[in-house]
């Protein structure tokens, strides 16, 4: 799908923008951008006139690939205007800009972004086509976004942009002629009063599973001895003379994170002995836990709807999931020794690994302390929560816990558990 507002100028020179803001700079609803907008090329005319506007849009285009060779793919999508596009006229007259001229034209601009969503907006659009109810306002206007993806036979592309335009209509030896520039504008994610509520909640993660360790390693002076033929072939056919050890991993974990909130985020892990399953012998003796390494995984879910080609109150729809690796695991390989706790008595105690690693999430990936764990593809790859007309975008973390008790390895894996992201202070 590509950039939604297509760029009609040629040469640079011929228009152009030039803000006052740095290049990359976030704008909010209600900012003011100002600047110029410039030609440098020459131009000799009776009559000109240069208009400005801005606008943005929401759009998502779903494809179907045909798993009929005789039949072609199929495309949908869904364009929102957000904005009415209302064009202010900067200059309206003659225009003299003379050859080898070091100075270009300038036209100085001031461009207000609206605060909310035009009337217009629903315009053409059915309740069915939009996660948004249509017959009132949004509370926010949703940031810049772009996330697309691709399964086995669907793939969709979203998009939120906002661009500042131009237009210079003018004459040229009898005939008019049009240049035009567009200057695409990075517009903040705001906070969404109705997430903020769950910020600094938690909830406790199960794996919904007991686990167990059968060696004879978890016998009292056993840990580090090497197991005899005839031990190894009891371990490996379950014999009932050798002991089971019974354990559950519980992860509290964050209902929702603010990006580039300096509070540490709370992760605990806690290691649950079940004793009612752990054989008599062993019961009241502490085991070594070693926690190797935990992994994090972001789940970047975005869905999406457009409206079918003959059927208007029956959208299509697509859900498309990103993953990344946060790498908590990093903290792990830079620990002296490993991170040893036990299943009874002292040091046993739940571990608050927010705390332990200083862990807390920015807009450019996750740090312990000052260092930075992963930086992602891009500097805008991943995005808070939000909700708009034809796109919702949500998260999920994953947990992956990597243990070692009594020489035996576990790695147990969490189901995704939703995560909501708040925008970035």
């Amino acid at each position: 799908m590509g950039t939604m507002f297509p760029n009609k100028i040629a040469l640079k020179d011929d228009l152009k923008f030039d803000l006052a803001a740095p290049a990359g700079w976030e704008y909010a609803p209600g900012d003011t951008i100002i600047g110029n907008l410039m030609r440098k090329n020459p131009l000799v005319t009776p009559e000109a006139t240069v208009r400005i506007w801005f606008a943005g849009r929401v759009r998502a285009k779903i494809s179907r690939d045909s798993e009929r060779r005789d039949s072609s793919n199929k495309t949908y999508s869904a364009t929102w205007d957000l904005f009415d596009n209302g064009q202010d006229v900067l200059y309206h007259g003659p225009l003299h800009i003379p050859e080898n001229s070091s100075e270009p034209e300038c036209w100085p601009i001031s461009v207000q972004i609206p605060t909310t969503v035009s009337p217009s907006v629903t315009r053409g659009h059915k309740q069915a086509m939009s996660f948004l109810p249509l017959d009132e306002a949004p509370p926010y206007l949703p940031g810049t976004f772009r996330a697309s993806g691709r399964d086995h036979i669907v793939s969709s592309e979203c998009i939120v942009e906002y661009a500042v335009h131009a237009r210079l209509n003018y004459l040229h030896r009898g005939a008019h002629r049009v240049l035009y520039a567009t200057l695409p504008i990075m517009l903040r994610h705001p906070m969404d009063q109705n997430t903020s509520t769950f910020l600094g909640e938690s909830k406790e993660l199960r794996n919904g599973c007991v686990f167990k360790i059968q060696t004879q390693r978890l016998l009292p002076g056993m840990e580090d001895v090497a197991l005899s033929l005839g031990q190894r072939t009891r371990k490996i056919f379950r014999s009932s003379k050798v002991p089971e050890f019974w354990y559950e991993i519980v992860m509290t974990t964050p209902t929702a994170v603010q990006l580039n909130n300096p509070e540490l985020i709370p992760i605990i892990f806690n290691f649950v002995h079940r004793e009612d399953k752990t054989s008599e012998g062993i019961k009241d003796h502490p085991q070594k836990i070693q926690i190797n390494w935990i992994r994090l995984r972001l789940h970047c879910i975005t869905a999406c709807m457009a409206p079918s080609n003959f059927r208007e109150n029956h959208p299509q729809s697509d859900q498309q999931t990103a993953i990344i690796d946060l790498h908590l695991e990093k903290v792990f390989e830079q620990l002296e020794s490993p991170l040893v706790i036990y299943s009874s008595g002292k040091g046993s105690q739940p571990i608050h690994l927010g705390n332990m690693f200083q862990i807390n999430l920015r807009a450019d990936g996750l740090y312990s302390g000052n260092m930075r764990l992963v930086r992602w593809p891009s500097l805008n790859s991943i995005y808070p929560d939000f909700v708009t007309y034809s796109i919702k975008h949500t998260h999920a973390l994953e947990y992956i816990v990597n243990l070692t008790i009594a020489g035996e390895g576990e790695t147990i894996k969490f189901k995704p558990k939703s995560l909501v992201i708040l925008a970035a202070l």
